[in-house]
């Protein structure tokens, strides 16, 4: 009878590395996607058609098997995205068509499992140039602000009322964001905001109509006035686009944009930090070629995302890294996609691309990331039998959080003989093994 003796060692190695994001069902078949987490659904909203190979026109849920559309004769928009939640409820905007100059705010209604438009909440903007589905009524960015809804985009008009790129409802009617100062300002856009500080901090250009003056940089609204952080950031191009997501991340204000650039300093940044006195430049980020577009508090991490560029301006690859407030961690990298957007669901990470016009079989534009710790090992109880064996054996063993466990079988002069890796979520596993075709010994299991 042929027995192999092992001795066992067992720990769960965690790791992240450019193998780690996993593409979540069959994707998209063009354009981009933002994603949302509400209650027990995952949510792909943005430009495309089909997900999964089924009919969608912009917006989709994950059902954890396979995305499923919301697609209907009620519901034609082309593009859904900046979804927000408002008193525990989801809402998010929708483009009619390309060739109408308004859209839709929407809410999810959960017990259907469907989507409505609110009552007079057409969003119009009355004159514009070519018929474009990215410019024609649009909100650029949507969040809850003492209890009430904010949105900002490009647009003169909601329902029946003149608003002009920003507005504010309360649940029953939309109303204007203005000073009580008595000095009318005209919002000329705000491309993203957030809450920092207790008070709504955004990008933007704010004109004083009397002067016709104007200023380009973060505002900040309290609910009553709009002021301004003291030293303003000069983009190299002064736009909309140059800053693309904000995030409070450990009691800092962070920035991710383009060829961003801070007082007193001449070099271009992609991702720069504000404490509540004082810009700083965070290194590593530092390329012109650089263009950071997704933050996302992780953990205990900063998720960032975006890509790299050639001079004509074109992405090549995706940026996908963790940062702890000291170091950044590469995560990985893909051909032809650009980070759009990061969410958490389930206690995960997942990622919203914008795909390139060449694409691979394996571009599906919405990813998972397969953990978050970063070149650590935890030790995990585990119960491995029988010992000795004849070769056929049982491992078991508890995942404490979603992860990556690498087994791997050493010969007694530590070569490494055979390793099995698994993505497991968080829970208890038993695992089977047959290693009848190792030669009679001892072996270690880690």
């Amino acid at each position: 009878m042929k027995f192999i003796k092992i001795l066992l060692f067992c720990s769960i190695s965690i790791f992240a590395n450019a193998q780690n994001w996993y593409p979540v069902g069959g994707g998209i078949d063009f354009g981009y996607t933002e994603l949302f987490s509400f209650e027990d659904k995952l949510f792909a909203g943005g430009y495309f058609s089909n997900i999964d190979g089924v009919s969608a026109r912009g917006l989709a849920y994950w059902d954890d098997k396979k995305w499923r559309s919301f697609a209907s004769d009620s519901l034609i928009y082309l593009l859904v995205r900046n979804f927000t939640t408002y008193k525990d409820d989801l809402y998010a905007h929708g483009n009619n068509s390309p060739f109408l100059n308004y859209g839709n705010m929407l809410k999810y209604e959960k017990h259907e499992n469907t989507w409505v438009s609110l009552p007079n909440s057409e969003v119009y903007l009355s004159s514009f140039g070519f018929p474009d589905q990215y410019y024609a009524g649009n909100v650029f960015h949507a969040i809850e602000f003492q209890n009430e809804l904010y949105i900002a985009g490009n647009f003169d008009r909601i329902g029946d009322k003149n608003l002009k790129n920003i507005a504010r409802w309360n649940g029953n009617e939309w109303g204007a964001v203005t000073n009580n100062t008595g000095i009318e300002l005209i919002v000329q856009y705000i491309s993203n905001f957030t809450i920092f500080n207790d008070e709504l901090i955004a990008w933007g250009r704010l004109n004083d109509i009397y002067y016709d003056e104007s200023y380009v940089g973060f505002i900040i609204w309290d609910g009553e006035t709009w002021t301004n952080l003291e030293g303003e950031i000069i983009p190299n191009l002064i736009s909309n686009f140059d800053i693309w997501d904000i995030e409070v991340f450990q009691d800092d204000l962070y920035v991710a944009g383009s060829k961003l650039k801070i007082p007193g300093d001449e070099q271009f940044y992609a991702l720069i930090k504000w404490d509540g006195n004082n810009w700083q430049g965070i290194q590593g980020f530092d390329s012109e070629l650089i263009e950071l577009r997704a933050l996302k508090q992780f953990s205990n991490y900063l998720a960032i995302g975006g890509y790299n560029r050639n001079t004509e301006g074109d992405y090549l690859t995706s940026i996908t890294v963790l940062y702890n407030g000291n170091t950044v961690k590469n995560i990985g990298s893909n051909q032809n996609l650009a980070i759009r957007n990061f969410v958490e669901f389930n206690k995960q990470l997942f990622a919203g691309t914008h795909l390139s016009t060449v694409l691979s079989s394996d571009d599906v534009g919405i990813y998972r990331l397969g953990s978050i710790n970063l070149e650590t090992e935890e030790k995990s109880k585990c119960i491995f039998f029988p010992n000795p064996t004849e070769g056929e054996f049982m491992i078991t063993y508890e995942a404490k959080e979603n992860t990556s466990t690498i087994i791997r079988f050493y010969s007694i002069s530590g070569v490494l003989i055979q390793e099995k890796i698994f993505n497991d979520l968080k829970g208890p596993y038993l695992r089977r093994f047959n290693i009848q075709d190792f030669h009679t010994g001892i072996y270690v299991v880690q």
